[in-house]
């Protein structure tokens, strides 16, 4: 398990910057991708992204861990969206997984 893992199995949202943009997360599976690389599907609820707006309720998004930076747990409410009806492909092996 990745100490990234360790730090959110707890179920908490975080705040992180990745890359530019300061986003507000709860990552709902994190392990690695098929390139080995730690990965972390996420719903970004708040924040900003490269299309410069989130739709209401926010948008799953696949990270590359090693983008996030200053990232921290906070107390908050746990975020997550009805609409995955398919299974994530994000993540190959799973560290840790939410219930969702």
């Amino acid at each position: 398990m990745t100490s990234f893992a360790r730090r959110f199995s707890s179920g908490r949202r975080l705040p992180a910057l990745i890359r530019v943009w300061c986003a507000t997360l709860c990552p709902h599976v994190i392990g690695k991708g098929k390139d080995g690389a730690a990965k972390a599907l996420s719903l970004q609820f708040a924040g900003e992204t490269s299309s410069g707006s989130l739709p209401k309720g926010g948008e799953w998004r696949c990270m590359a861990v090693d983008e996030m930076l200053n990232v921290e747990v906070i107390a908050g409410d746990w975020h997550t969206l009805a609409n995955h009806s398919r299974p994530q492909s994000c993540v190959k092996q799973v560290d840790v997984e939410v219930n969702y």
